[in-house]
C-alpha cells in the first residue's frame, strides 16, 4: 500500500522504508514541506514501469497486448506446445518441431 510520509522521518527510518518497498512492490511518498515531494520505488518496479510503458507506445502494439490479455482472460484458448506456436509463429518447419 502506497504511504506519505515526513522526509525527517524518512531518514531516521531510511532502511526499514527501503525494505517496506521492496516488500511490497511499492512506493513511497517523500513529503519535503516546501519543497517538491519525491517517490522512493524500488528498482525492479521501476524497470517494469518503464518496459510496461515502452510496449504500449506503439498504438498497434497496445491494441494486439490488450487484445492478448482479453483472449487469455476469457479462457477459450486451448493451451499448445512449444512446438506449435514456434510453428504458428513460423520458426522453423514442422520437420523440425517435431
Amino acid at each position: 500500500m502506497t504511504f506519505s510520509i515526513n522526509y525527517n522521518q524518512a531518514l531516521s527510518q531510511f532502511d526499514e522504508i527501503c525494505d517496506r518497498v521492496i516488500a511490497e512492490k511499492d512506493f513511497v511518498i517523500l513529503e519535503r514541506g516546501d519543497r517538491e515531494n519525491v517517490a522512493l520505488i524500488s528498482a525492479q518496479e521501476l524497470t517494469s514501469i518503464l518496459e510496461t510503458l515502452h510496449l504500449l507506445k506503439s498504438p498497434k502494439n497496445a491494441i494486439r497486448l490488450f487484445e492478448a490479455l482479453e483472449e487469455a482472460d476469457s479462457r477459450t484458448v486451448l493451451p499448445k506446445t512449444l512446438n506449435e506456436l514456434k510453428q504458428e509463429v513460423g520458426l522453423g518447419t514442422a520437420k523440425e518441431t517435431a
